[in-house]
């Protein structure tokens, strides 16, 4: 008989974690509109001051008078200030040279009558705030299941099995379908904790019926061997198919076995060379051996078949998490820190 590929085993390596990034300080816009305000005063205050000076200056002189009891003075109204002025921008001078009075309707008060600005401003809104990056170790302790995944395999790899273990049974229970897969190799190896086949073999079956197509490939192992669980050559055949259509070339390879020796399925020399037509193309040597044993046992036409349909195969598409593909994290890549606003 012709031996089923077990599949290499996937050693537990962990992505080496980048260093924290410092965390630049941001501005918003509260310190913006503070700094601003207190610019505007100070030459609001000093431009009232100069403008008092200049009419006591220029004021035509006279007959000295009886001393008349000092009028009740008014506060000056404050002219208009936009809060919303950037820091830096030239505040206009709230006073000008014309005479009292000179506008229509101006009230003889010695200051002119407040306006408002031409062209009035849009508020200004803060953004949203770049997000932080952090270190592996706190996107882990925040609950970022990825997270925990990636630091379990490096706390591993650093000789720290059992807190890895711990660590990545808890992204396993949360349905990491890379964890639970994982999970499964420690307690097949018995790293990290006790060697048990029956739980590595369970552990498998959620990593594969979550869509880990290697864990999918693992499993038939179990069944077709009858470790784990009870020798199933029907099942077996149903989770190497699963993994064959995903792509996994060793789940193909065995197809072809099981076809070829009636195992789990009904003999089939052209379904045989068909799946080891297909694993060939992927590389394995093997496969393309077998595939030539068989030109014998079938019809050129039946032959040419096999052929036309292996070069048309194209593996169905995978699910990416359950597979390892978890795209952009943050402590992996940090984001640069945000430059001020205008």
């Amino acid at each position: 008989q012709v031996a089923l590929k077990a599949g290499k085993k996937a050693p537990a390596k962990a992505d080496r974690a980048p260093e924290a990034t410092p965390i630049a300080s941001l501005r918003g816009s509260s310190r913006i509109v503070f700094w601003g305000a207190a610019s505007a005063l100070a030459l609001l205050v000093a431009g009232g001051a100069w403008y008092l000076s200049a009419r006591e200056n220029n004021a035509p002189s006279a007959a000295p008078a009886e001393p008349a009891a000092a009028p009740t003075q008014t506060a000056p109204a404050t002219p208009a200030y936009d809060p919303n002025t950037p820091f830096g921008t030239p505040v206009e001078e709230p006073f000008t040279d014309a005479a009292p009075g000179a506008e229509a309707g101006a009230p003889e008060t010695g200051l002119p009558a407040s306006t408002t600005p031409a062209g009035a401003r849009e508020p200004v809104v803060a953004g949203p705030l770049a997000p932080r990056s952090v270190s592996l170790e706190q996107a882990a302790q925040s609950g970022n299941i990825v997270a925990q995944y990636e630091l379990a395999l490096q706390q591993i790899s650093a000789g720290r099995r059992e807190e890895g273990a711990a660590l990545l049974r808890q992204a396993a229970n949360r349905g990491l379908a890379m964890a639970q897969y994982r999970l499964a190799k420690l307690y097949e190896r018995g790293e990290g904790v006790p060697a048990d086949l029956t739980q590595a073999r369970q552990w498998t079956e959620r990593a594969a019926a979550a869509g880990n197509r290697r864990a999918m490939h693992d499993l038939g192992v179990y069944f077709a061997r009858g470790e784990g669980a009870p020798l199933d050559e029907a099942a077996a055949f149903r989770w190497f198919r699963q993994a064959a259509e995903l792509g996994v070339a060793d789940s193909q390879y065995n197809l072809g076995v099981l076809y070829q020796q009636g195992r789990g399925v009904g003999a089939s020399a052209a379904e045989a060379m068909f799946w080891f037509l297909v694993a060939a193309r992927q590389g394995d040597e093997d496969a393309a051996a077998r595939a030539q044993t068989l030109d014998p046992q079938l019809q050129p036409i039946q032959v040419e078949q096999a052929r036309a349909r292996a070069e048309a195969f194209r593996p169905r598409a995978a699910s990416a998490q359950a597979n390892g593909e978890f795209g952009a994290r943050t402590w992996a890549t940090p984001q640069p820190p945000a430059r001020p606003r205008a």
